[in-house]
């Protein structure tokens, strides 16, 4: 099984960055993958649509996305 998440603003795709594999979070229920301006994407996984973004700083990657999944 596959479930593929993309963003069909034909705009926005090329801003997307992709600088991590797809992280599962919030007990399974949301994806964190790719970035946009900045943000990590939140994505709902059963809707497969962007939730929510995640702000973090120049080289601070990783750890917004330890935080986050930690936290969740």
């Amino acid at each position: 099984m596959e479930q593929v998440y993309a963003i069909k603003d034909e705009e926005i795709v090329p801003k997307l960055k992709h600088e991590f594999g797809a992280m599962f979070a919030n007990q399974g229920q949301m994806v964190l993958f790719g970035c946009m301006n900045g943000c990590v994407l939140v994505w709902d996984k059963n809707k497969g649509n962007v939730v929510c973004g995640l702000d973090h700083c120049e080289g601070d990657l990783p750890l917004v996305l330890f935080y986050f999944i930690a936290k969740n």
